[in-house]
């Protein structure tokens, strides 16, 4: 595991216990913002790339769908467990998702890039998990990313934009479609 891998898995570590009381309103604020912009899988499998403690499930509270939750913490994970008893908690590097292709019928990756050494390697990880026809949903921090490159990367690795914006909050967003 490489020194950024470390530092970043140690951080969320050791924050994992105060990490949604920190950051679940500004989250839940992305998840409405973006699930206002595409329409909502109703049954199938979502698949939350760097998904921590699991605030997307929170946000859902939908039962019926199989939720898959990778993040590179254990602790986030295990935080993530104790309030969510349904969901699949999978502690994972993002360049390496131990899941079969075409098996998302989406796939996030919320404020996530931003941490990655690699983001594109992470990206194309998303396109070999998610089916073709459907969506993919990656936001970064706008202050480190810029939409048109980060654009050009998603594009470059195979997706169709369907949709890019900056996020009323401090992320860009972007939703692609596996062609």
């Amino acid at each position: 595991m490489s020194n950024k891998k470390y530092d970043v898995r140690h951080k969320y570590d050791s924050t994992a216990n105060r990490y949604d009381a920190r950051y679940r309103d500004i989250q839940k604020q992305k998840y409405f913002e973006i699930f206002s912009e595409i329409e909502m899988v109703k049954n199938g499998t979502i698949i939350d790339v760097g998904g921590g403690t699991g605030l997307l499930l929170d946000y859902l509270q939908n039962k019926n769908l199989t939720t898959i939750i990778t993040d590179i913490s254990y602790k986030m994970l295990k935080e993530g467990r104790k309030k969510n008893h349904y969901g699949f908690f999978i502690c994972a590097d993002s360049e390496y998702l131990p899941l079969r292709k075409k098996s998302g019928d989406l796939v996030t990756c919320i404020s996530v890039i931003q941490n990655l050494e690699n983001p594109q390697k992470t990206i194309e990880e998303c396109y070999f998990i998610i089916k073709k026809k459907k969506f993919v949903v990656l936001t970064a921090l706008k202050k480190l990313f810029d939409l048109e490159n980060l654009s050009e990367i998603v594009e470059k690795i195979g997706f169709n934009l369907h949709k890019t914006w900056l996020l009323s909050v401090e992320d860009i967003a972007i939703v692609a479609e596996k062609k």
